[in-house]
């Protein structure tokens, strides 16, 4: 379900998007499958209250699932489940031992978040630039969630030498082949166009 619920938010995502004006529609069917995924979640966080890695996925579910509803204004207080996801997220990433996967998980979720309002880029730069200098490689999701976490901050030149580094990690794109959405994304992070 959540695997499901990303492609749908991938499909509402404007730079991804193959039909900009199926956004509501791929947002309300992630809103779905984001609402199934968490009450999975809540029984296996019964079982187990101090598992983190079952309180780092619904904190990831949690951040996605309040921005979803921010932006469909589909529930009286997105915000709180919203706040609830990152104080868990932001709990877990904090700790020395947190893995570059959490700390990525942590800067996605505070420069995504919505409304904007609740945005912490210092918290996302300084989670991405840690999960980088942790991880045993540089991967291209882990620059692209830099450059991102840099074009929010308004730090474009950073945004595109991160985004470029990610691009150089990239195969070489074959003429007929589909783009892929990280490249697309990279792409994008690494342009002069400042919205994204």
């Amino acid at each position: 379900m959540n695997a499901e619920a990303s492609a749908f938010e991938a499909a509402a995502n404007p730079v991804l998007a193959v039909a900009p004006y199926d956004r509501r529609r791929n947002l309300h069917a992630a809103q779905t499958l984001l609402t199934q995924a968490m009450a999975l979640i809540e029984i296996g966080l019964k079982k187990e209250p101090s598992n983190e890695a079952w309180r780092a996925v619904m904190a990831d579910v949690q951040v996605r699932l309040g921005s979803i509803q921010s932006v469909l204004r589909s529930a009286a207080d997105p915000t709180a489940l919203s706040r609830q996801g990152l104080a868990t997220i932001r709990e877990i990433a904090s700790k020395d031992a947190a893995s570059p996967a959490i700390l990525d998980q942590a800067a996605n979720a505070f420069v995504k978040i919505e409304p904007a309002s609740l945005r912490d880029l210092k918290f996302a730069i300084a989670s991405a630039e840690r999960a980088i200098a942790m991880s045993p490689g540089k991967t291209p999701s882990m620059l692209l969630t830099l450059a991102q976490a840099y074009r929010a901050a308004g730090q474009i030149e950073k945004s595109r030498a991160a985004a470029s580094e990610g691009l150089a990690l990239l195969p070489t794109p074959q003429p007929e082949a589909k783009k892929p959405n990280i490249r697309k994304l990279l792409e994008k992070a690494s342009s002069a166009d400042l919205r994204f």
